[in-house]
């Protein structure tokens, strides 16, 4: 950190939890001239540990340093950037809501005063500023969501090194209709950074998931001292191996003060007491002490700075830990055949250890899960390497990497799939309709899981047919089902009156343009007809005077519904929604409901609350099939692996959802998510193979009896006679045991007539698989 750290332990003074003090204002003009970013003199505050919107550390550190004259405010703030990472700074006028997807800084205040009719009162109404500026000073504004509110007067400087920028505002009192804050005034104050890194983040310094709600903001104290001095995090980088942090200190801390750093609430990795010689920081880099490395984790890591001796804590903040191991043993595919030749991957070791070399590393390829059985290919080195396919066996196949770093010893595994052929999925018939029956939709009287992916302008990366239902124009099976968008609605956003949503024609043109669009419908192809996507959003009908009347959605879609109902009552209507407060309203609106929970199908960690938002599902659409869609790209195109959508598929079989749509949008997935791209492309054999299966399994049954499983898998069984189907999913990014009922003859995949000889089975991370269990 260097000289940047120097910066930032030169104008530290005090800081308090989301309360930030301001003892005393600057004297004269004291600000740095614009242009020439430095240290903003004594006294000021720092402001750090910016956590995201979903409540995790944010993955490159900012620092803000705040200070105060008799005519304004000055902040300065420094973010840091990754290694290779390219700033994005695309926006180039002011007041362009583009700005918040360049590599951005939101500076939200609400005085304690503001003048009214030239009467300075307090602020009962919640007045608060919004600005929003980029690494070249173009800048959005807004009083609250008015965007006529100009901030005269500001200045903004900028600097950015290979390491870190910095930018300055030089924020006038009287651009935010307020005075020079008097000693005890309390303002609002939040501060925001939308970084456009390898993982894109939007972190703030009070921990808000909503900047507008004033209640979420953190508190700016002028003329106060701390009730008690504070430390600063000023850097903090976790990695699955490795933790290495920089805490900023005020001065006069006790000698016995010390940092811990705590793992889910247990102390991780012992303390570290204070350093005589630079008394003003502590610096933490170790190993993290376990063994095995998941692909993905999603605990607390808490750091905590006090003294024993008077029982004062200076610092003490806990944040999830997006513990994300994937991209650390990079592998080409999920699937593979005797035509690849090889099992190809790469070691990125920085990833896991920092700036830690790794000794002993060995990749292997083993028949099942647990780490003592034989490896049938091995490998040792470091950066990219192959394991030969010829002579391994087929079905699934397990690859272990592990590591000594430090004196300890590490491992991951990873799970795959070896074919003798591509798989696909059975053909689709020719001429079949398509019927609703319960929560089961019918495809030629048989049973049908719809697969689909969405509109996404890249190019979708399989050498075959792999969806069944044509949300998309690619990767379509022969046959394949068709959705088809209700005429008469286009997509609307007005930047202006913050108005996002559908427009429709006037209702006397709607109805005889349904009537000719179902005259032409094809009763003989497979389809069904979407009235809308995410119908939660604004409706409007736009008037012979161009003006736009709002309608409430959930009565317009009824309104929809029943009219293309008489018209075409043969027609299965689909509605979508993704918003909680709205699905129970939108239900009643179609045949088909479409569903997605930002709690799970968007999340960077999907699967831990997945089966929770299914059954919800369910339970608000307990008659009708339920598409359910999961994030192939977002919440971005980095977070999501092969492992954790093929279970989540699963989950969705078990749960008894009608099929399940992929979204590829926002971007989409780069071709280099190439293990991704081939679970995909494939994916579509093993659901509909699952789904037949199960849907024949029989009545569902308690899981309880048959297998002993711990809380992190999901288990799903049918019971017919003295067979039961039993489908597990094992959520979490760690190994998971299960132990099958004593007696039990247990089928794996591929082991039709083979039984197992051990009652124990080890799932890898984010593993699913389906048994057969023989009952006595």
């Amino acid at each position: 950190m260097g000289r940047l750290l120097c910066l930032w332990v030169c104008v530290i003074l005090s800081v308090w939890s989301r309360d930030l003090y301001l003892p005393a204002m600057l004297s004269g003009s004291q600000e740095t001239e614009p242009g020439q970013p430095g240290q903003v003199r004594l006294p000021s505050v720092l402001a750090g540990g910016f956590t995201t919107l979903r409540g995790e550390w944010s993955p490159n550190s900012t620092l803000v340093c705040l200070a105060y004259d008799q005519t304004g405010l000055q902040v300065q703030i420094t973010g840091q950037i990754s290694p290779g990472q390219v700033l994005r700074d695309k926006c180039s006028a002011h007041d362009q809501t583009g700005v918040f997807s360049d590599d951005s800084i939101e500076i939200l205040l609400s005085p304690a005063r503001v003048f009214v009719d030239g009467q300075l009162q307090a602020n009962d109404q919640g007045v608060y500023f919004h600005l929003c500026s980029n690494l070249k000073g173009y800048y959005y504004s807004a009083c609250g969501r008015d965007l006529s509110w100009q901030p005269d007067g500001m200045r903004i400087s900028s600097q950015i090194t290979t390491k870190y920028w910095q930018l300055q505002f030089r924020i006038p009192y009287s651009a935010l209709r307020t005075d020079c804050p008097l000693p005890g005034e309390v303002w609002q104050v939040n501060f925001v950074r939308n970084d456009q890194g390898m993982a894109p983040a939007v972190s703030s310094w009070s921990g808000s998931n909503d900047f507008h709600d004033l209640a979420k903001m953190g508190r700016l104290h002028f003329g106060q001292e701390a009730p008690l001095p504070q430390a600063v995090i000023a850097d903090l980088r976790v990695l699955p191996a490795y933790l290495s942090g920089a805490f900023l200190l005020p001065p006069g801390l006790p000698a016995d003060t010390r940092l811990e750093l705590l793992l889910d609430g247990r102390t991780l990795c012992g303390s570290k007491a204070l350093d005589p010689q630079s008394p003003e920081v502590l610096v933490y880099r170790d190993l993290l002490a376990r063994e095995f490395l998941p692909l993905k984790d999603y605990g607390s890591i808490g750091c905590r700075i006090f003294s024993p001796s008077t029982g004062q804590t200076y610092l003490e903040q806990h944040a999830r830990w997006p513990g994300d191991l994937q991209h650390t043993v990079l592998m080409d595919k999920y699937y593979y055949v005797p035509e690849d030749g090889y099992i190809n991957f790469t070691l990125r070791s920085e990833e896991v250890f920092g700036h830690l070399n790794p000794e002993a590393v060995r990749v292997s390829i083993h028949r099942d899960c647990q780490a003592d059985t034989p490896a049938l290919q091995q490998w040792e080195g470091s950066g990219n390497g192959r394991l030969a396919l010829a002579g391994l066996p087929y079905g699934n196949l397990y690859l272990r990497a592990q590591w000594t770093a430090g004196g300890r010893k590490y491992q991951t595994v990873r799970a795959l799939q070896y074919h003798p052929q591509v798989l696909a999925a059975p053909p689709l018939p020719e001429q079949a309709r398509l019927e609703a029956k319960g929560r089961t939709l019918l495809l030629g009287q048989q049973p049908v899981f719809l697969f689909a992916g969405s509109a996404t302008g890249k190019a979708f990366l399989t050498s075959g047919s792999c969806f069944n239902t044509s949300y998309a124009q690619y990767g379509l099976q022969e046959n394949h089902i068709r959705t088809v968008p209700l005429a008469g609605s286009r997509f609307l956003r007005e930047q202006e009156r913050n108005w996002v949503g559908y427009t429709w024609q006037l209702w006397d043109e709607l109805v005889p343009l349904w009537g000719n669009q179902f005259s032409e419908w094809d009763a003989s192809r497979a389809a069904f007809c979407r009235i809308a996507y995410e119908s939660q959003m604004k409706v409007g009908i736009r008037g012979d005077d161009g003006q736009l009347r709002d309608e409430a959605p959930a009565e317009w879609y009824r309104k929809v519904y029943r009219e293309v109902k008489r018209i075409a009552p043969g027609v299965l209507l689909s509605l979508h929604s993704d918003s909680p407060q709205f699905i129970p309203a939108a239900v009643p609106s179609c045949d088909i409901f479409e569903t997605a929970f930002w709690s799970s199908s968007y999340a960077p960690d999907m699967l831990p609350g997945l089966d929770e938002d299914l059954a919800r599902a369910a339970a608000w659409c307990p008659d009708k099939p339920i598409l359910f869609w999961l994030g192939g790209s977002i919440p971005n195109s980095r977070c999501r692996t092969a492992e954790e959508l093929r279970t989540g598929l699963f989950m969705l079989i078990g749960r008894g959802m009608a099929g399940s749509v992929i979204h590829l949008g926002h971007g989409g997935l780069p071709a280099e998510r190439s293990r991704l791209w081939s679970l995909l492309s494939q994916i579509n054999a093993e659901l509909q193979e699952a789904f037949t299966q199960f849907q024949q399994g029989g009545e569902p049954v308690a899981t309880g009896d048959y297998v002993q499983a711990p809380e992190p898998v999901a288990a799903y069984a049918r019971r017919q006679g003295g067979t039961v189907l039993l489908l597990v999913c094992n959520r979490s990014g760690y190994e998971q045991p299960l132990t099958f009922r004593e007696g039990t003859a247990v089928f794996g995949p591929g082991e039709e007539n083979k039984a197992r000889t051990s009652r124990q089975e080890l799932l890898s991370p984010f593993e699913s698989k389906l048994f057969r269990l023989s009952l006595p």
